[in-house]
């Protein structure tokens, strides 16, 4: 067990079991626990939330959305068979439940995903890029659990994490006092996002548990009905999920949200 780091170290890193620390060389050894993403490989990019390559983010994207239902892939890193098959199995997940399809392609493409595998945790460009190819990297950890895989694919189809949904305040409260220095702004709520009328789930895949970026080993998510039933699973991609996709992909119905009104933004104390 890990003893906790009294000096907190901000680089483009990874979270031990207990408190944080400096990024290792090889991620993997820190994740033994891949269900829930607390201090999880997707924590380790050290982008926008955690593991979103910098831009402008919202709940949903529909501006952002892959031409004919399709991402096509390159496997740019060396990845194994067995990791290969991991994350196709992922895809069959995905398009068994959408209208979505996954295609592998070459370099000599273009609008690809470029999917990279460095031991640096997992992290993955918002929505279709509409350039030559865009990153992801699937780092050893994040290919141990389909789930994760899942996860960074579905923020490549333009979804953000769900705490930073316009309407999060009214399902959880978001304790900013014990956030680490400088991923304060990863828990900032989009007013303008698109929940494509689905009701807000905190057991979502896209969903963080309840110490994500604690500095302190306290809350930093914490559900207002005191349910933390499924917060930070990764096991089962929930019926929620499928719907954000189907309405944003299938159905062309993602332009609206459950509220009319523009919500109000909540100052929340610590």
């Amino acid at each position: 067990m890990f003893k906790l780091i009294s000096v907190i170290l901000i680089v483009k890193g990874v979270f031990s079991l207990v408190g944080c620390a400096k990024l290792p060389l090889n991620e993997t050894k820190f994740f033994p626990n891949y269900d829930n993403v607390d201090y999880g490989p997707e924590m380790a990019g050290g982008y926008l939330e955690g593991d979103i390559l910098p831009d402008t983010t919202r709940n949903g994207l529909p501006e952002l959305k892959w031409p004919g239902n399709t991402v096509k892939y390159v496997f740019c890193g060396d990845f194994t068979a067995e990791q290969k098959k991991s994350v196709r199995q992922c895809h069959r997940m995905l398009s068994n439940r959408t209208c979505l399809r996954f295609v592998e392609t070459t370099k000599s493409d273009f609008g690809y995903v470029c999917i990279t595998n460095e031991p640096n945790g997992c992290w993955s460009a918002l929505g279709y890029r509409g350039t030559k190819s865009q990153n992801m990297n699937l780092g050893p950890g994040c290919l141990r659990n389909v789930y994760i895989i899942c996860h960074e694919f579905i923020h490549a189809l333009g979804f953000s994490h769900e705490h930073n949904s316009y309407n999060r305040d009214d399902y959880v409260r978001i304790r900013f006092g014990n956030i680490i220095d400088g991923m304060k702004y990863g828990f900032t709520k989009r007013v303008n996002s698109k929940d494509c009328r689905v009701h807000f789930n905190k057991a979502s895949i896209m969903a963080y548990g309840p110490h994500a970026f604690s500095k302190n080993g306290f809350e930093t998510i914490t559900p207002r009905d005191g349910v933390y039933t499924g917060m930070g699973q990764r096991r089962r991609i929930p019926e929620s999920d499928f719907r954000k996709i189907n309405r944003m992909y299938c159905y062309n119905n993602c332009t609206s949200t459950l509220n009319t009104k523009a919500p109000k933004i909540i100052k929340l104390s610590s």
